[in-house]
């Protein structure tokens, strides 16, 4: 018995010692275990807002007055007019913009974009004939320019076709709509020279054909997401204006307008 004794003590012993050992190793394995789907569940979805505002630059290709001469002769009396206009007006123009979600892919856009416009005109009219016997100028020339700024306000609403749901990071898009612009701030110096008399002055402001005109819209661009959650807008827009603003047998505002634009929205 004692010798069985002897055997079976120091095996006791071992397994006591063996036993807390492998515990701890068995209870981390299916703490792994359950850490391994974690690690595996796929990115939440970025949060993406309803609606977004923000600012928005503009830059036109075309000139906002059509750049025109005209010339007229009548023979009785004898009068020569001639006269020319050249586009002034400020290419860029800034405002803001608001886009509201419609559905997954379709958005409600609308700017206000502030612009100048401006043009000038020159003005020779002869009347008469020289004659060759005398020495002086026998002509009567009458000589000047006009000179006509305005405030321009373009409300350009449109509905925006998007390629993609909101989620993804850059979207391309096709819009179309339309444009109401207002003209307001009108400021005109025009001066008015006689040989013979005193120069003139005038400074009452140009009267506009169409102070307020509507515009059909269309344009296409992207809408690229950044990681800082504001949208970067590119886009190239084209407006065809129904009514010229300024309309005159010397100066008549263009009715075609098409401009680069980029947009930044939070």
């Amino acid at each position: 018995m004692t010798s069985i004794a002897y055997k079976l003590v120091p095996a006791a012993l071992l397994a006591a010692m063996l036993l807390p050992a492998q515990q701890p190793a068995g209870a981390a394995a299916p703490a792994q275990a359950g850490a391994q789907p974690a690690a595996a569940r796929p990115a939440p979805e970025p949060e993406v807002k309803r609606w977004r505002a923000g600012v928005k630059f503009s830059g036109q290709f075309l000139n906002l007055f059509d750049e025109m001469s005209l010339k007229t002769f009548d023979s009785i009396p004898w009068k020569h007019t001639s006269s020319a206009t050249t586009d002034i007006s400020n290419r860029l123009g800034f405002g803001l913009s608001f886009a509201a979600g419609v559905t997954s892919r379709v958005s409600l856009n609308i700017d206000a974009i502030y612009r100048r416009a401006g043009f000038r005109s020159g003005l020779e009219i002869t009347e008469g004939r020289d004659d060759p016997g005398t020495i002086a100028d026998d002509r009567n020339i009458t000589s000047g320019f006009e000179q006509t700024k305005a405030d321009y306000w373009d409300l350009p609403f449109t509905l925006r076709m998007h390629d993609g749901p909101p989620s993804r990071r850059v979207r391309g898009f096709v819009e179309i709509g339309g444009a109401l612009r207002h003209a307001t701030s009108i400021r005109t110096y025009a001066e008015l020279e006689t040989p013979g008399k005193p120069g003139t002055v005038d400074a009452t402001p140009a009267r506009p054909a169409n102070s307020n005109v509507l515009g059909a819209v269309a344009g296409a661009g992207w809408d690229w997401r950044t990681a800082k959650g504001v949208n970067v807008v590119p886009q190239v827009r084209y407006t065809y204006w129904m009514k010229p603003v300024f309309d005159t047998v010397r100066t008549r505002s263009s009715r075609s307008q098409i401009e680069f634009m980029l947009g930044f929205t939070f």
